[in-house]
């Protein structure tokens, strides 16, 4: 095992004796918590590049950031539990028949969401 391979199974490891009991949020309420993050991020994103463009990686960070937050806003309100971590990847681990017509699902959903645009 590399050095790098036992230092994350310590953190793994760390992470796991750790795990806090998950609390149910209803998936209505997450759709307005991502969509309060993805904003957030869209915010600091656009403040880098108008005030120090130079720092492009923290910029790509924070759009990438809201680019998360935002697939997740809209997986809760296609009333499918998103990812509660940061690996972009699981997004196309979702089983297809759940995550392709996501879009039917909330125009099929009663509750008006918020309305946001994001510009980069």
């Amino acid at each position: 095992m590399t050095a790098i391979e036992q230092i994350r199974c310590k953190i793994e490891t760390i992470y796991q004796a750790i795990k806090e009991p998950k609390v149910n949020v209803p998936l209505a309420l997450q759709v307005r918590q991502w969509i309060s993050f993805a904003e957030d991020y869209i915010g600091a994103a656009s403040i880098l590049e108008r005030e120090a463009p130079q720092h492009w990686l923290p910029l790509l960070q924070m759009t990438g950031q809201a680019v998360e937050s935002s697939l997740k806003a809209c997986l809760a309100a296609a009333n499918i539990d998103p990812p509660n971590h940061h690996d972009q990847s699981s997004f196309t681990n979702l089983r297809r028949n759940s995550a392709l017509d996501w879009m039917t699902r909330i125009s099929q959903q009663s509750t008006t969401y918020d309305t946001f645009t994001f510009r980069i």
